[in-house]
């Protein structure tokens, strides 16, 4: 099984929040075998900078050894051309960023769910309860 996770999930895996609990939990998971992670291969970029930006005293030395545990963690990376053009449609069918549905159209292509706390997402659970998995508390 394999399910995909963005941004969102793997910044708390870091930084605690009310939602690192679930996220870790999904980390684990996907440590223990229970299924495979995927994303698109902007996701360390965008975890990286919102720990850069928000996290203002975060060492540089600590931000590499993120960036590197986020590469050990085998999450399959999935690339632009895989997922533009149905992005492109869920973007202007839905309002919501090129960006967001990114990895909406990721979790449609491989058949799976999104797993996410992306307020962007929450107008959308109904539509596509298929593919998107909104985690809230």
């Amino acid at each position: 099984m394999e399910i995909v996770i963005d941004a969102s999930i793997v910044y708390r895996w870091y930084a605690i929040d009310d939602y690192s609990d679930l996220a870790i939990r999904i980390r684990d998971d996907h440590l223990e075998g229970k299924f495979e992670l995927s994303s698109l291969n902007i996701m360390p970029y965008e975890v990286l900078e919102t720990i850069r930006f928000l996290a203002s005293s975060v060492q540089e030395s600590k931000l590499k050894d993120i960036g590197e545990s986020i590469y050990l963690y085998g999450i399959k990376m999935h690339s632009f051309n895989e997922v533009y053009e149905l992005a492109c449609s869920i973007s202007f069918a839905e309002g919501i960023t090129i960006l967001d549905s990114s990895y909406l159209a990721l979790a449609i292509k491989l058949k799976t769910k999104l797993y996410t706390v992306n307020e962007a997402y929450r107008d959308l659970r109904e539509k596509y309860s298929e593919n998107l998995n909104f985690i809230t508390l």
